[in-house]
Formats: structure tokens, C-alpha cells, sequence
């Protein structure tokens, strides 16, 4: 039989009234603390989820524009490194919002634990770079592919530095 207490958010305390009165029920400042905490998390989530939407629709558009050969390479050819900067960050983004959204879940696998949306979006980097080779308009480069998991390491790294921030703010919360 499980301590009903246990399960309760709410603590019961003996009331500051002669004992003729009942005992009080109120909720803790941990269990506030956590439902706002909760609330905030919830809408964070849904701004995130709809970015990674967002983004998501706009790299399939970058991917269609350079696999049918409309990039604007004219005007992107006067910044210097273009390419290896698009990679990056056209890599850094989708796997900083794609940990996000999967709630900075991970995976074992062979040993290693291994974030879900960082792995599987590392596979389909090896995969479309591999099939650019058979484009006419896109070129095999290895080091667009380093570039783009430089963009997926950094995404992954900011998203878990972002996770590492939030529990140490309701840490502090839950402590104060």
C-alpha cells in the first residue's frame, strides 16, 4: 500500500488553530514551483515544435532549389566558404530544434548512448550527400559533408547546454 502523502501534491500540516479545528490542506512551494515550471515548459515546447515546422519546410525548399538547379549561386558566390557555411548552418538548426523537440531524447546502440534526432539526422546527411553525386547539379564534397556534422555536433551541444540550463533553474526554484 502505497503513503497517500506520497502521492498528494499538497502537504498536510497541522494547523496553527487548537486541534478542535481540521488539519489544513496547501500546496508546496516545490509542487508551484514545478506545475509553473511545467505551464512555461509546455508553451516552449509548442514554439519550438512549430519553429522546427517552419524550418523544416524551408530546408525542403532549400533542397528541391538545389537539386533542380535554382539557387541564387550568383549572388551567394560573393561571400567566401558559402557552401561549407550553408552546411553548417543549414545543419546546426534542424538538429538544435530536433533534439528540442524530442525532448533531448537518447538511445543505446552498440554500446553507445546516442541522441535520437542527431543520429537520424546524421544518417540522412551521409545519405544526401552521397545521392548528390548522382545529381547533375550537385557535387559529392567530404568536406560539405564534415561541415554539416560540425553544424549537427554544435546544434546537439547548444540544445543539451539549453536542457543543462533549464534544470538548473528549477533546481534553484525548487531549493529557494
Amino acid at each position: 500500500m502505497t503513503n497517500a502523502n506520497a502521492l498528494s501534491p499538497f502537504v498536510f500540516s497541522p494547523s496553527p488553530f487548537p486541534k478542535s479545528f481540521s488539519t489544513q490542506l496547501y500546496p508546496t512551494k516545490t509542487y508551484l514551483t514545478a506545475v509553473f515550471m511545467k505551464a512555461q515548459s509546455s508553451s516552449s515546447q509548442r514554439r519550438v515544435a512549430t519553429l522546427a515546422a517552419i524550418y523544416a519546410a524551408l530546408f525542403c525548399l532549400t533542397l528541391w532549389a538545389a537539386y533542380t538547379d535554382n539557387l541564387p549561386t550568383h549572388l551567394l558566390k560573393t561571400i567566401p566558404y558559402y557552401d561549407k557555411i550553408g552546411h553548417l548552418v543549414l545543419y546546426f538548426i534542424p538538429s538544435y530544434l530536433g533534439h528540442r523537440v524530442l525532448r533531448n531524447r537518447h538511445f543505446n546502440a552498440l554500446g553507445l548512448r546516442l541522441p535520437i534526432f542527431p543520429a537520424l539526422f546524421g544518417l540522412f546527411t551521409v545519405t544526401e550527400e552521397l545521392i548528390q553525386g548522382f545529381s547533375p547539379y550537385r557535387t559529392l564534397d567530404m568536406v560539405d559533408l564534415i561541415c554539416g556534422f560540425v553544424g549537427i555536433v554544435i546544434g546537439y551541444g547548444l540544445a543539451q547546454h539549453h536542457q543543462q540550463k533549464m534544470k538548473a533553474a528549477l533546481t534553484r526554484n525548487q531549493v529557494s
